[in-house]
């Protein structure tokens, strides 16, 4: 009857009762054999469902059911068959979603793969990193289809066909407006180009000829004719220089300027300070350090088994648990450092009749079990590890049997009992080449140990050498971490009864993404990212949306939750409670790196009300709910506090996640985060932004432990991939303090130095850094005479779809002064060139008649460094740049002007200044001034005047100082005669006074008491040889010209009366010029 039913242990208790009654061995052996063959099919179905191999475990169930064995024996076989099964569908339909990349059907099936166990972690990490970027590009692309604008919509397009590509069904609108934006670009440029020639604005023509080129980026056509033909810009800026010549001599300038000088009023400077000469430049290392204590670190995947021991091989039950304890022994040496073996539960005793007793001597069915579970990490595989313990086999029975475990070896024991697949072999599973020597006589030595241990253990009779690790290990199952819950306990000793909100923010490396409370995403609230298809999104939100935007937020409902709040559990008679929070570990987004638990009273705002509160981390997957970490704050709150951050869940570069217990007490709460991200701010997170806030605090203690005033500037903040901040600084050194570079090197030098350093950081990152997170490399000391000038603004506001951005560009100039005189004028076209005589007719202030290339009065010190626009911003910026140690030294002031060609100055708007130098880089001498114009038509702005001072350095260096006018004007690029009008008169009321030559043509009379003008410049003339008498008139008359000297002859000592001029032989170039200009 027992062989019917196909049970092996109830043919098994048959077989024991007929040898209680004293039936013949030779009548049994049949029952026997097939007990044997139904004990050993069943022992194969378990190892094959512990190794999750679906055909060997489906042979192994068919294989039973032809013995006999019943179905309902091979229940728990079947079902793991089922699931492993299902398994396999969810990988092969995330296989195929991912080939698709339709991001709501992934997203659908990375739920259904995770959900069912999928153990392909490439496969799931690939369906994640796709689902974000699927989402990211989707949503730039919506974004560049709503602001039409030309190369955001190029950029974003090309990026939508990057692998992975969005979709066809989803790109085919956005190349549709693509190509009509490529067509609106081609009509405005050519219709612009044709519209300045029309009207000779040159200016505008070279605008629109980079244009071009911009707009050829995004694969712009534009026929070659409408623009390789340039000549009429340079016809038309010849006629505009001599109409201004025409226009000096019928309007008589010189009383006109004159007249400009006694109305104008000097505007007052908004800002004054020094601008350096030298500094010394240093830089840093600060490492990560993540805030509070750890307390665990969360495993990979997790196998758990069952240690069963019969007490019927052993005299007492001693000896079984001795042999428990030797399994988890062996399973420790098996796994090696880095994971950890966990008992989950105490030893059971399992009884099967009443006649066990405890002492184990008269038991004959009694069992030991224990519960165990293998936190996998780094190293290995959960399949590896569930094959290695239940294997026979020769390695496994050598380690059984030894003490030692390869005492010499790095490799770890488990990698000489498994054969992982090559494919899929992690690196640290390898051995190493440089190790095998080792490795072999480690393990020869290891296997003779082993030999004599048997030997002797034969001799002494024991039955040892038929028994391995895998006679004592059942019920294997290996599982990824899938799901924890962190519950959080409190007491409420007094008063009526209140409870506690848990919340979770969750953030990346530069901002925070979503925080989920029982209320569930509260991203749309305060204005955070979210996770896109990670995080829900109001119900009551997609009502009000319609069309395309409507389609794009129905798009991201497929979503996939990480993080959810479970239901409370009060008992406000022991007045206890606990809040439980869920995270999907294996459903986290890869741009998930930190989750900070945070709880505060629902009702009320005083968290010291409550007392023993607890975080408790819980693997819900496991069958007694296994406690994988335990946070208990020892300490009560004080009145005044409203939240505690507990908990933090973080990820490092070993992809692992890890707790930490924080334990820090606030103000905020659940009514308002807003309060609470500034908490978790202070604790350093994000990351990054904690990071870059240490930057201040550090520069203020070098200021003070070099006891200047002035603030040391940062130069280059960078952050690694490992989140470690790299800083630069930089002391700038006046002229006066140049003397005192070698005592502040000594301080950055010193002992001391670093130390001040480390006791900033522990004070300014909660006390989370120290001197060991800190590295120091040597100060240098350098020169900063290279600065830049750069400004920035932003295009008018936009009018109209068809809003044309060609007009909106600024141009940048540098008026050079020597004196009350114009010396030199330089912007995007170079040097200018400035005349004192005209027709005969000498100004000692200078003639501006447009661009004379015939030399630079500056010796090539001041230079237009260009420009760039970001259409896609509608930003702009130019720079021009001032090699200060080569200015001639006649120069006493440079003006600095933005004007705009065809606009009022004032529709522009964030108009921006700031100095840098162009020796180190990122190093800003100055801050961002912001510059807004005083008048609402004028075209320019005056932003800044330098200044060189009378006074000179023991080097004899010269001191230039930095002042912010943020004067509007008159005047563009095209005609600097308005504002050039405008620094006359600032120059006549700032500096001193010098006879103004009035108009004098013709010869000297001679008269006796009268100074000659001439006499007033006093400079080395030269003969122009070759020029004829009207090229003569024309540069001048009689008088000789004013040099516009070489960068070495600008450099030599001014004469006596300051004046700085010198005189150079003139180019046959410039003769040729001179004579077409005439």
């Amino acid at each position: 009857h027992a062989s019917r039913q196909g049970d092996p242990e109830v043919l098994r208790e048959c077989i024991e009762k007929c040898e209680e009654l004293g039936i013949k061995v030779v009548e049994l052996l049949e029952a026997r054999v097939l007990y044997r063959d139904w004990e050993a099919a069943c022992e194969k179905v378990d190892l094959e469902a512990s190794l999750e191999r679906v055909e060997h475990l489906r042979q192994a169930l068919r294989d039973a059911k032809d013995l006999g064995v019943n179905a309902f024996v091979l229940t728990k076989g079947t079902e793991n068959l089922r699931h492993l099964e299902q398994r396999i569908k969810t990988e092969q339909e995330l296989s195929d979603a991912v080939r698709m990349r339709k991001m709501e059907v992934i997203a659908a099936a990375t739920k259904s793969a995770c959900d069912a166990g999928v153990h392909d972690h490439p496969l799931i990490s690939k369906a994640h990193g796709l689902i974000e970027t699927l989402y990211m590009k989707r949503s730039k692309v919506h974004e560049a289809t709503e602001r039409a604008e030309l190369h955001l919509m190029h950029e974003t397009m090309q990026l939508a066909v990057e692998p992975p590509p969005l979709p066809e069904s989803e790109s085919s609108y956005g190349f549709a407006r693509l190509r009509a934006l490529r067509k609106k670009e081609q009509i405005q440029v050519v219709s612009g180009l044709r519209a300045a020639q029309e009207a000779k604005d040159f200016r505008t023509g070279l605008v629109l000829l980079d244009r071009i080129q911009y707009a050829k980026r995004a694969d712009v056509e534009v026929d070659p004719q409408y623009y390789s033909n340039t000549e009429w810009m340079t016809i038309a800026e010849r006629d505009q220089q001599e109409q201004f010549e025409k226009d000096i001599l019928d309007d008589k300038p010189a009383s006109r300027m004159l007249a400009a000088v006694d109305k104008a009023n000097p505007p007052d400077p908004l800002a004054c300070f020094m601008l350096p000469n030298s500094t010394i430049v240093g830089s840093m290392k600060v490492l990560f350090e993540p805030a509070g204590q750890q307390i665990c670190i969360l495993p990979r995947e997790v196998v758990e088994a069952t240690l069963v021991v019969k007490l019927q091989d052993f005299s007492s039950a001693r000896e079984g648990e001795a042999i428990l304890q030797q399994c988890l022994g062996v399973i420790r040496r098996l796994i090696g450092e880095g994971e950890e073996v966990r008992c989950l539960r105490d030893v059971d005793l399992v009884t099967l009749d009443a006649e066990t007793e405890m002492d184990g001597v008269n038991s004959r069915r009694a069992t030991l079990q224990l519960p165990i579970a293998i936190y996998i990490r780094r190293n290995h595989r959960g399949l590896e590890v569930a094959e290695a313990i239940c294997r026979r086999g020769r390695v496994g029975a050598d380690l059984w049997q030894s003490v030692r475990m390869l005492p010499n070896s790095k490799t770890g024991p488990l990698e000489l009992c498994t054969r992982p697949d090559t494919l899929s072999e992690n690196c640290s599973m390898q051995l190493r080449r440089e190790e095998a020597d080792d490795v072999s006589s480690a393990l020869s030595s290891e296997l003779a140990d082993s030999l004599v241990n048997i030997a002797m253990d034969q001799a002494q009779g024991w039955k040892l050498n038929c028994r391995q690790l895998a006679d004592y290990t059942r019920s294997i199952r290996s599982r990824i971490l899938r799901t924890i819950h962190l519950e959080f306990h409190w007491s409420y000793p007094k008063g009526i009864f209140d409870s506690l909100d848990a919340s979770c923010i969750m953030c990346n490396e530069e901002k925070v993404l979503d925080i989920i409370d029982g209320h569930g995403s509260q991203a749309m609230k305060y204005a955070v990212p979210g996770l896109g298809p990670y995080s829900p999104r109001p119900s009551s939100h997609n009502k009000s949306l319609k069309g395309r935007d409507r389609e794009h937020h129905d798009a991201s409902k497929a979503m996939i939750l990480p993080v959810s709040c479970r239901d409370e559990i009060s008992d406000p008679t022991l007045r206890k409670g606990k809040q439980t929070m869920e995270i999907r570990v294996d459903l986290l987004p890869p741009s998930v790196s930190d989750l900070l638990f945070v709880i505060s009273p629902t009702n009320s705002r005083d968290l010291s009300k409550f007392t023993n509160l607890r975080s408790v981390v819980v693997d819900a997957d496991s069958e007694g709910s296994e406690i994988l970490a335990d946070n208990e704050v020892n300490y009560q709150a004080k009145f005044g506090d409203e939240c505690a951050v507990l908990i933090s869940i973080y990820r490092l570069e070993d992809e692992l996640w890890h707790v930490n217990k924080i334990n820090s007490f606030g103000h905020g709460s659940h009514r308002d985060y807003r309060t609470v991200m500034k908490k978790i701010l202070e604790l350093g997170y994000p990351r990054h932004p904690a990071m870059r806030n240490l930057v201040p605090p550090v520069l203020d203690r070098i200021q003070e432990e070099l006891n200047i005033s002035h603030p040391v500037k940062e130069t280059r903040v960078h952050l690694t991939e490992k989140h470690a901040l790299e800083m630069g600084y930089a002391v700038e050194l006046s002229a006066n303090q140049k003397a005192m570079t070698t005592e502040f090197l000594q301080i950055l030098a010193s002992h001391a130095f670093p130390q001040a350093i480390s006791e900033t950081l522990w004070l300014s990152s909660a006390r989370r850094m120290d001197q060991k997170q800190l590295s120091i490399n040597e100060a240098i000391f350098g020169d900063a005479w290279r600065l830049r000038f750069e400004f920035g603004w932003t295009f008018p506001p936009e009018q109209e779809e068809e809003d044309d951005p060609t007009p909106f560009f600024l141009d940048a100039a540098c008026v050079i002064f020597e004196g009350q005189a114009l010396r030199e004028l330089v912007d995007y076209r170079g040097a200018h060139g400035v005349r004192w005589v005209m027709n005969g007719v000498l100004d000692y202030r200078g003639y501006w008649v447009g661009q004379i290339p015939i030399g630079d009065a500056t010796g090539g010190a001041v230079k237009h460094v260009g420009g760039d626009f970001n259409y896609t911003a509608r930003e702009g910026k130019t720079s021009m740049e001032v090699q200060f140690n080569e200015i001639p030294l006649g120069v006493t002031d440079m003006f600095f002007v933005l004007s705009s060609h065809s606009l009022p100055i004032s529709p522009f708007s964030d108009i921006t200044m700031q100095v840098k130098d162009s020796t180190h880089k990122d190093h800003n001498i100055s801050d961002v001034f912001e510059l807004t114009p005083s008048t609402e038509k004028d075209t320019a702005l005056i932003a800044c005047r330098c200044s060189r001072s009378m006074e000179r350095t023991q080097w004899g260096e010269g001191i230039w100082n930095l002042e912010m006018l943020s004067s509007s004007s008159g005047g563009q690029a095209m005609d600097y005669r308005p504002v050039l009008q405008t620094l006359y008169a600032i120059q006549a009321s700032t500096q001193k006074s010098r006879q103004v030559q009035w108009p004098y043509k013709g010869g000297f009379n001679g008269s006796k008491g009268r100074e000659d003008p001439r006499s007033l410049i006093r400079d080395n003339t030269v003969r122009l040889d070759g020029v004829s008498s009207a090229d003569a008139v024309m540069l001048g008359g009689g008088l000789h010209l004013p040099s516009i000297g070489s960068k070495s002859s600008a450099r030599r000592k001014d004469s006596e009366d300051g004046t700085g001029t010198r005189s150079v032989p003139l180019t046959a170039r410039g003769v040729d010029m001179a004579r077409q200009m005439s």
